[in-house]
């Protein structure tokens, strides 16, 4: 999956632009997959697990993909509020705080950085907001 760049334009709406990058999520569907198949295969053939067990274990996994892609979505979503504020971020490498204005944010791997004095920080460095 291509990752985006969403920079302010005047009239403070926002627009994307593509940038390098890949989804790194845990388990996907392939993976998933393999399990299952793995599992019917070291079956007990003399007690075989039920149909009804199958279908519980891929609704389960359906529903933890979708509450992941909305978590993503939501953090993105307050990545792209914070454009044109004044913030205060944890820089991870010093343990040092930032001040300065998010003058952009990359999603990078399906995670939102946000951009501050040029350097990119992870959303959950955030310290705090400033308002304007």
């Amino acid at each position: 999956m291509t990752g985006y760049t969403v920079m302010p334009t005047q009239g403070g709406t926002s627009r994307e632009t593509p940038s390098a990058g890949t989804f790194t999520g845990g388990l996907d569907g392939t993976a998933f997959l393999r399990l299952l198949l793995t599992e019917l295969q070291y079956q007990d053939p003399m007690q075989p697990v039920k149909d009804t067990a199958f279908i519980t274990q891929l609704a389960q996994f359906a529903e933890l993909e979708q509450a992941q892609a909305l978590s993503r979505l939501n953090q993105q979503t307050q990545a792209i509020g914070l454009l044109g504020r004044r913030v205060e971020v944890r820089d991870p490498e010093t343990g040092t705080t930032v001040k300065g204005l998010v003058s952009r944010v990359e999603i990078k791997e399906g995670r939102p950085n946000l951009i501050v004095n040029s350097r990119p920080y992870p959303l959950s460095s955030l310290v705090s907001v400033t308002t304007r």
